[in-house]
């Protein structure tokens, strides 16, 4: 099986600007999504960037939590690419800072074909009412699309969970939708998947002393570039920034191995959270 390669996380336009059109799209009764684009340090082997596009993407992003939570959450769970590449992240068993698992498996590229297709012609992106379920603080599914003659995206709040106390033809979408997106987990569940190696990473935090968390004595020493530097892109209380290449490969394999997420840069103790990047994913959607 080809591995993930730095190719793909230049292929992100067809993903990424797609809900730019949403204002030209019929109202899905769900919040439109606007995926960022990707960016990072490049790797050491580029190879052509005129392969592979995200073409279906689905993040679950959660209610206000904790920073460890919500960047965890912000890891696609599904990425399906026209080439066959099908990507999803293994079930957490923690809530810790440990970096995502996630796995890949290869389909032939007609089966992935024949699939988007049959979910663009079903509906269920464009003008559906999925219905807003009476329940507090559950997370929202985001889903990302490039498919046959239906572009964009939107967001469905408390999907799964709040499924049984919608009924009519809100449960029914709902319903209709979770096959679809079954069916491709069912890809890599039924398939012999292998580790997807991401080429990049994201990192979210913010100095120790500003989010209260931890000891000093739990702190690492941080192995990557000054996180005051890094740290360019502010959302809300916390900042964040994306590597690629080595220094991406470098810092989640240290991470995985420092769950308390606190690092030691100089004479600076920081709380830092790093996470796999997935092209298409937005880089900083706290």
């Amino acid at each position: 099986m080809e591995p993930f390669t730095r190719r793909h996380v230049f292929r992100l336009g067809a993903l990424t600007g797609a809900a730019a059109l949403l204002s030209g799209c019929a109202d899905t009764g769900a919040e439109p999504v606007t995926p960022a684009t990707s960016s990072g340090s490049a790797s050491t082997q580029v190879p052509d960037p005129t392969d592979a596009i995200p073409v279906l993407q689905v993040t679950i992003s959660s209610p206000p939590a904790p920073l460890e939570v919500i960047a965890a959450g912000t890891v696609p769970v599904l990425t399906v690419f026209d080439d066959g590449l099908v990507v999803t992240k293994v079930a957490e068993r923690s809530l810790g800072a440990v970096p995502a698992q996630l796995q890949q498996v290869r389909r032939e590229p007609a089966e992935v074909s024949d699939y988007l297709q049959r979910l663009a012609d079903s509906g269920l992106l464009s003008g559906v009412d999925y219905g807003e379920p009476s329940i507090t603080d559950q997370s929202s599914t985001e889903i990302a699309f490039n498919l046959p003659g239906s572009t964009g995206g939107l967001s469905i709040y408390a999907f799964g969970d709040g499924d049984a106390l919608l009924d009519g033809e809100p449960a029914e979408h709902r319903r209709q939708l979770r096959e679809f997106l079954d069916e491709a987990h069912d890809w890599v569940r039924t398939g012999s998947p292998e580790p997807f190696e991401p080429d990049a990473a994201v990192v979210r935090g913010t100095p120790a002393e500003e989010s209260g968390t931890g000891e000093s004595d739990d702190a690492v020493q941080w192995p990557g570039e000054d996180p005051a530097e890094l740290l360019r892109i502010p959302t809300g209380t916390r900042s964040c920034g994306s590597v690629g290449g080595e220094q991406a490969r470098t810092l989640l394999a240290a991470a995985r191995d420092n769950p308390t997420a606190l690092w030691r840069h100089q004479d600076e103790l920081w709380h830092l959270v790093v996470q796999p990047m997935v092209p298409g994913q937005a880089i900083c959607g706290f």
